[in-house]
């Protein structure tokens, strides 16, 4: 988030996917928000290859 120059704040609900879950987790403490009810969803990296 350093690349943006204003201050922003983030509401998730429903579903986070990796996308946006990322984006919760950039944002400053006090700046992101998520329902009771969201769920986060983060993929496991994997190595080059497929190999785990």
């Amino acid at each position: 988030m350093r690349i943006v120059p204003c201050d922003a704040a983030t509401t998730a609900i429903g579903t986070a996917c990796p996308g946006g879950a990322l984006l919760l987790l950039s944002l400053a403490k006090g700046k992101r928000q998520a329902l009771p009810e969201t769920r986060m969803l983060l993929h496991h990296p994997e190595r080059p290859g497929g190999q785990t």
